[in-house]
């Protein structure tokens, strides 16, 4: 609801100033992409293309888990 919202902009705000050490986030769920890809398209002259890529979407939970679990697996 508001209050994820509330959070979600604020995390995304310390990833893009560098507030926070850089990690992945991941909003799960076709609702949060809706949401997200509206807001950029409504401000897309205002965030730029490095800042758009810190958020990062899974269909589900299971896909936001092998999402993250990937990046330690040994090729």
């Amino acid at each position: 609801g508001v209050g994820t919202l509330a959070e979600l902009t604020v995390m995304w705000s310390q990833l893009q100033t560098r507030a926070i050490t850089l990690r992945r986030l991941i909003l799960i769920g076709p609702g949060w992409q809706a949401v997200v890809k509206q807001f950029l398209k409504q401000f897309e002259n205002y965030i730029p293309q490095p800042h758009r890529q810190l958020i990062e979407f899974a269909p589900d939970v299971t896909s936001a888990f092998q999402m993250l679990v990937s990046e330690f697996e040994i090729p």
